[in-house]
C-alpha cells in the first residue's frame, strides 16, 4: 500500500489532487518515539484537510520546519530503519516526496531525522557531518554509513548535491582516503608486490575483477 501511495504522490501532486489516504499513510509512517510528536500534529492536519483542501499548501513547509522533527526526539538515532515507525524505504520515500514540495526543503534538511544511509540506518541530516551523494557507494562498501542510500539518491536527491550542505561530493580524494579501509589487509601491510589472481580470489574481497571495472 505504501508503494502504491508513493507512486501516486511522487513529485506530481499539487494542492488540487492530493489524496487524503496518502496523508494518512504519512501519519502512520511516523508513529514511533522518534517522530511521535509530529505524528500527532499530522493527524490533526489530515483531519482538517478532510474539510478543506486549501490547507495542503501548508503541509510540506510544516513537515520541513516543524520543531517536533528536530532536537529532543532524536536521541535514539542512528537506528536501523526497520526498527523505527517508518519501517521501510518505501514509507520514507513517501514522506520525503511530500516534503520536497516545499521550496525550503533542501535548505532545511539540517536537523531532520530522515536520512537513510546505504547501511540501512536512519540518521539525522547534519551539515557538520555531510554524507556522500553519489551512485558509486559500491567502491567503498565498508563505509556504507557515509553514503546516502541509493534509493534516496535516485528518487529524491539526484540533483541536490550543490543545493544543500548536508551532502558532499565523492571525488578522487575522498575515494583515496577511504580505500585503505576497504582493501584486504595484505594490501596495506607490505610495500612489496602482492600476487593477485582475479579468478581464484573471493569476489567479495577487494580488489575484485568487477570492482576494478567499476573503478
Amino acid at each position: 500500500a505504501a508503494e502504491k501511495a508513493l507512486k501516486a504522490a511522487q513529485f506530481s501532486l499539487d494542492a488540487t489532487n492530493v489524496r487524503i489516504h496518502d496523508l494518512h499513510m504519512i501519519a502512520s509512517c511516523l508513529d514511533d518515539s522518534t517522530l511521535s510528536s509530529l505524528a500527532v500534529q499530522l493527524e490533526g492536519l489530515v483531519d482538517h484537510l478532510i474539510t478543506s483542501h486549501k490547507s495542503f499548501s501548508l503541509f510540506p513547509p510544516f513537515l520541513v520546519t516543524s520543531p517536533s522533527l528536530r532536537g529532543s526526539n532524536i536521541e535514539c538515532l542512528p537506528q536501523c530503519l526497520k526498527d523505527t515507525g517508518i519501517k521501510n524505504v518505501e514509507n520514507l520515500l513517501l514522506v520525503l516526496a511530500y516534503c520536497k514540495h516545499s521550496d525550503k526543503f533542501l535548505k532545511s534538511l539540517h536537523g531532520l531525522p530522515l536520512l537513510l544511509t546505504q547501511d540501512g540506518m536512519l540518521r539525522m541530516f547534519d551539515e557538520e557531518n555531510p554524507v556522500f551523494l553519489t551512485t558509486h557507494h559500491t567502491l567503498t562498501p565498508r563505509n556504507a554509513s557515509l553514503f546516502v542510500h541509493r534509493n534516496l539518491f535516485n528518487i529524491v536527491f539526484y540533483e541536490a548535491l550543490s543545493k544543500s550542505n548536508v551532502f558532499k561530493r565523492f571525488d578522487i580524494a575522498a575515494f583515496a582516503k577511504l580505500l585503505p579501509n576497504n582493501l584486504e589487509r595484505k594490501y596495506n601491510v607490505s610495500d612489496e608486490f602482492i600476487e593477485w589472481d582475479p579468478i581464484s580470489d573471493n569476489k567479495n574481497d577487494l580488489p575484485s575483477r568487477g570492482w576494478l571495472f567499476d573503478v
